[in-house]
């Protein structure tokens, strides 16, 4: 009897696991929130990508966010509780150069995902940036902010903001500078270009006068999972704690490598041509979060000891 009675509370907690659905599973954080979800007991985790499989043990599967059709029939077919939406193009100038791309992904795919989760009724959690501000304020930017963006990438990221907190469970959360050492679709993040960079003895110019709050990835999907677990609705700034510039950010992943910091040529936000404009103080403020979520945002120092401790794997 003892051990029948195990075998139903066995199967009666796998009934009840949480199934969590993640887009854009091949990206850095796509896939670190897919890792992270799946050492707790609690989900079922689902990793949804267009193309290039990721190589995860998540049940995984491949579709287009802009055909809206085959996202019904899947969101439909897996039922998720949580929709946490990372599927974006994020290239800021190859936005701008294909307007057309960035809009059809970033703003109607993720209107197509906002509609889909409505109809079934689950909670969404989207992944927003910096980039919707205009970098114009002096100090930090906080959650009640209007945003301005001056580029496309911002302006797409912008209108999924408006799409998605029109529904009733919604989560919107703006990062900064994602960074970690698993590669993303091929593509490198900041530290990884320098770390390459210095050990090929090439010269890199880095802005010095541009301002942001780097997220390393690790933290970033924890403290979205805990917004998740906790079912918090509204808008919230998760990034890291520590406000900087590339260039100094460039120092310090040089400097914890004992690497060669000469490298790394400081240059005005002047000086660079950008085929986007760029706004120059996208600090978030983490005050929110701060108060409100066990996970607490790093420091960059910690954040970067944390970088280097982690496995560089796909």
């Amino acid at each position: 009897m003892e051990e029948h009675g195990g075998k139903n509370q066995r199967r009666e907690r796998k009934t009840t696991m949480k199934k969590l659905l993640v887009t854009g599973a091949n990206g850095l954080l796509g896939k670190s929130l897919c890792r992270t979800a799946q050492k707790n007991k609690d989900y079922s985790v689902f990793g949804m990508y267009k193309d290039n499989k990721p190589t995860l043990q998540d049940l995984t599967f491949s579709c287009d966010i802009c055909d809206k059709h085959l996202l019904d029939s899947a969101f439909r077919r897996i039922s998720p509780d949580v929709v946490i939406h990372t599927a974006a193009l994020t290239d800021v100038d190859k936005c701008e150069l294909d307007k057309k791309s960035c809009w059809d992904v970033n703003a109607i795919g993720t209107k197509n995902v906002a509609e889909v989760c409505k109809a079934i009724d689950t909670h969404l959690v989207y992944i927003s940036t910096d980039f919707v501000f205009d970098g114009e304020k002096d100090s930090r930017y906080k959650e009640d902010d209007k945003p301005h963006p001056i580029n496309c990438y911002g302006a797409s990221k912008f209108f999924g903001e408006k799409v998605v907190s029109s529904l009733e469970r919604s989560s919107i959360i703006r990062t900064s500078g994602i960074f970690g050492k698993r590669s993303s679709r091929g593509k490198q993040n900041f530290p990884l270009w320098v770390l390459e960079s210095i050990r090929k003895k090439e010269q890199i110019s880095v802005i010095h006068d541009q301002f942001y709050c780097p997220t390393f990835v690790q933290n970033l999907s924890d403290m979205t999972l805990e917004i998740v677990d906790r079912k918090m609705f509204g808008i919230f700034h998760c990034s890291g704690k520590t406000k900087t510039s590339r260039y100094e950010f460039a120092k310090l992943v040089a400097g914890s490598y004992d690497l060669d910091e000469s490298y790394i040529v400081p240059k005005s936000f002047s000086e660079i041509s950008f085929v986007a404009k760029r706004p120059k103080n996208t600090g978030l403020s983490t005050e929110k979060i701060w108060t409100m979520l066990k996970t607490k945002p790093l420091e960059l120092q910690k954040a970067v000891g944390l970088f280097m401790e982690e496995d560089l794997c796909d």
